[in-house]
């Protein structure tokens, strides 16, 4: 390695992420330096570990800084999350399927089930539904003109008491 040159080594760590540089360097997160932090940093997988690391390698001699390296890390965890699992996910398909049946059975009993009967279903009817209502296959009847309606007497009520007030 010559001399002012290096990398920071990242290598996955059971439960996070192990950062080396060499010895004698100092660890900053964010422009603050790390107290304690050796020449190995172990970050766990939290949201809050998140951040810009810098590994500054000095001259013992002159206390100079001789060189530095940063490397941005950010982890992404889900808290909150809840793990779907092969179990979770079965349940989940089963209970829509059945849950669509019983919707699906439930509309059709009710509206299969009779009222009672929309038309009437006696033998009587049926016979009077075959049969001609108009004797002699008159379709029109003819008007009687000489018969006064009722509604002719009303007109002739309100026509003579409009007279009679004037």
């Amino acid at each position: 390695m010559a001399a002012g040159s290096f990398d920071i080594e990242v290598t996955k760590d059971g439960d996070g992420v192990k950062l080396s540089c060499p010895d004698g360097a100092t660890w900053y997160k964010d422009t603050v330096q790390l107290v304690n932090a050796s020449k190995d940093l172990n970050l766990p997988y939290e949201d809050a570990m998140s951040g810009e690391y810098e590994c500054s390698l000095t001259d013992k001699d002159s206390n100079e800084e001789k060189s530095k390296r940063t490397i941005h890390v950010r982890f992404r965890t889900c808290e909150n999350c809840i793990e779907l699992n092969w179990p979770a996910l079965v349940g989940i398909i089963l209970g829509n399927v059945v849950a669509t049946i019983f919707i699906g059975v439930s509309v059709f009993f009710i509206s299969t089930q009779s009222k009672g009967p929309s038309f009437p279903s006696n033998k009587a009817s049926q016979e009077s539904d075959r049969r001609t209502l108009i004797p002699n296959d008159q379709t029109y009847q003819p008007l009687n003109p000489v018969r006064r309606d009722e509604y002719g007497v009303i007109a002739q009520r309100r026509l003579n008491q409009a007279l009679s007030t004037k």
